[in-house]
Order: structure tokens, then sequence, then C-alpha cells
């Protein structure tokens, strides 16, 4: 049996069946501060979620959160694909992919412009090849001196770049819940963002005044173009990053993006 959910109140009531399936998904207990956080405080709207329960037990979950984006100065609501679980008992039975196009369904009928996410390499090939989506080139994590940061210009290029499709900077309200995650050590400066992490300052978001913020001794991971890093940069890279997303709206067809951190729910 599927449910559909959108709207907080009625999720809100699925939260321990949600994080019972966490844990038999995942092996650890979900935190319900972060779920709090992620699904009810969001101050953008509500989520989309599917569920799939089999004899009255919660074996699959799927669900997108509301964020603001910047088109090309204009702001827009887009949704952030988020963690897919299925339970031991319910895999291969194609639950992922039923589960997330009931999700698409309920964003198209309420005419939603598009979703959004970085999959892991698990999921990648399913949603290119049963969901729609188009997976750009891997993006790559880096780990810079705020040296060299200043002292290259080419760096300052590719932190910079802007496209159609940014993360909306201006909305407070976004702003202040999302540099607010449990847990989270985030530090707010003109034009830069940062969270620590284990003695490197993850940069979320950063502005062309934001390099006045950067400090010389200070380590900063970064996340740049596959393509543009790869010609600039060599195979430093710590990591690779997928990102990918589709189209709902086709005002939106044929858009670039740029990626930052700040767009994921992982940093």
């Amino acid at each position: 049996m599927y449910v559909d959910i959108k709207d907080k109140k009625a999720l809100f009531e699925k939260e321990g069946e949600i994080a019972q399936l966490f844990l038999d998904s995942f092996g650890k207990p979900l935190s319900s501060d972060e779920w709090r956080w992620f699904y009810i405080d969001n101050p953008v709207g509500d989520p989309y979620v599917s569920l799939f329960y089999e004899n009255g037990k919660l074996l699959g979950h799927y669900a997108v959160l509301p964020t603001l984006l910047s088109f090309r100065g204009k702001s827009f609501v887009a949704y952030r694909s988020m963690t897919t679980m299925v339970h031991p008992d319910g895999r291969g039975k194609g639950l992922f992919t039923e589960l997330a196009k009931r999700v698409y369904s309920m964003l198209e009928a309420d005419g939603a412009s598009m979703v959004y996410g970085f999959p892991n390499a698990n999921s990648a090939p399913g949603f290119i090849r049963n969901l729609g989506w188009t997976l750009l080139t891997p993006d790559r994590v880096f780990d810079f001196s705020g040296s060299e940061i200043l002292e290259n210009q080419d760096l300052q290029k590719a932190l910079l770049e802007t496209a159609d499709v940014e993360w909306d900077s201006i909305d407070e309200a976004q702003a202040n819940w999302r540099f607010s995650m449990p847990g989270a050590v985030v530090e707010r400066k003109p034009g830069l963002v940062v969270k620590e992490y284990q003695g490197v300052l993850n940069i979320l978001h950063v502005a062309p005044n934001g390099l006045n913020s950067i400090e010389r001794c200070q380590r900063y991971r970064v996340l740049l173009d596959g393509e543009l890093s790869a010609k600039n940069f060599g195979n430093s890279h710590l990591f690779e990053y997928q990102f990918g997303f589709r189209v709902f709206d086709s005002e939106y067809d044929e858009v670039c993006f740029r990626r930052e951190f700040v767009m994921s729910d992982v940093f």
C-alpha cells in the first residue's frame, strides 16, 4: 500500500515509523533533531513524500524538500531529492523507482519547476534510466589553503562562476534555517558562509566580496565544476560529487546550474 504525503503535519505523525525504517535500512539511528529540521522546520514549504507499506510495515520511503533557488535573479521554488530508504525485505521490487515516480507525479500536478540533487553511485543509474534525470559531469571536491585561493585567479574564477540557476542567497528565512543545521558549526561572514568539519572549513556559499573574508592560513574545502577543475587543477581532488536534475517546467529547459555545498543535504 502506498501513502502519499505533502504536508508537514501528516508527515510528522510518521516520524517513528520513518526512524525505524532508517535504522533497518542503514544500520544506524535517525537523528530526530536533524529529521525535524529538514522536514518540519523548513520555512520554504511542505515536503513531498511517498511511503510504501506491506502487511502494516513501512518498507519504502522517498522524499523531496522545497528549496529557494534563483533563476537569472528571480527567486523560485525547486525541490531537493532526499534520502531514499528501502527495507531489506522490500528490495528487488522496484520500490525506489515507483516511490519516486509517485512523488514526481504529485510535483507535476502541482506545477513544480524541477527536482535536483546529488545522487550517490548506487542510485545514479536508476535516476537516469527510470526517472528521466540528467546527470552532469561529476563535480570535484578539493582542499586549498586560503593563500592558494587568494593567489590563484583561475581558482577564484571557478569558485565565483555564475549560472542561470543558483542558490537563492537573498531570502533570510531560508538562510537562517539552512545555516542552523543541528550539530553543525556554521560561520557567516560578509559574502562567505563556511561550515567547520575536522579542522577544515567547507565553503557552503561564496559571493565576490566573500574573497575578502578568506583567511590565508585556514584550510578550505570547495566544490568545483568537474570539467573546469580537471583542466586547471589536475587530479588533486579528494572525491567526486555528482549533481543531477529533472525539469518539469519547460521554462527551465537547457539551464545551467551553479553548484555549491549549500545546495546539498550532506554539507
